[in-house]
C-alpha cells in the first residue's frame, strides 16, 4: 500500500527531500516517534524501549539516557529522537512519563 501523506511529509521534512521513506506494511505495523525537544549538552540520547498492550489501548515507553555524575559534555544544542517501526497494536496509543537514564562517565 501507498504510505500514508503525513509519513511521507515526515519523512521529507527530516530526512530531506532525496531521502526515500523506509517501506512500512500499514495494515500490520505502526511508526513511533519519540521525541525529547532542545537539549543543550552532547550526549542526550532518547530510546523507545516497550510497546506494552494496556486495558484501554497501547503504552508506549521511552527512556532519556543522560550524562551523569562527573561529566562534561560539550556544549551543542541537539534535538534527540528515536523513530521505530512496530507491529500494529490497539489505539489509543498512550505515551507514558519519559523516564530519565543517567549514564556514567567517570569518578571524580
Amino acid at each position: 500500500t501507498e504510505p500514508p501523506a503525513a509519513w511521507s511529509n515526515f519523512w521529507t521534512a527530516h530526512k530531506g527531500e532525496s531521502a526515500e521513506s523506509p517501506s512500512v506494511d500499514w495494515e500490520n505495523e505502526m511508526v513511533l516517534v519519540a521525541a525529547v525537544g532542545v537539549r543543550e549538552e552532547a550526549g542526550d540520547s532518547v530510546e523507545i524501549r516497550r510497546v506494552v498492550p494496556i486495558e484501554f489501548g497501547t503504552q508506549i515507553e521511552m527512556f532519556e539516557r543522560v550524562p551523569g555524575d562527573f561529566c562534561a559534555p560539550a556544549a551543542r544544542i541537539t534535538r534527540p529522537f528515536h523513530i521505530v517501526r512496530a507491529p500494529r497494536t490497539p489505539a489509543p496509543i498512550v505515551f507514558a512519563e519519559t523516564r530519565e537514564e543517567r549514564v556514567p562517565c567517570g569518578t571524580p
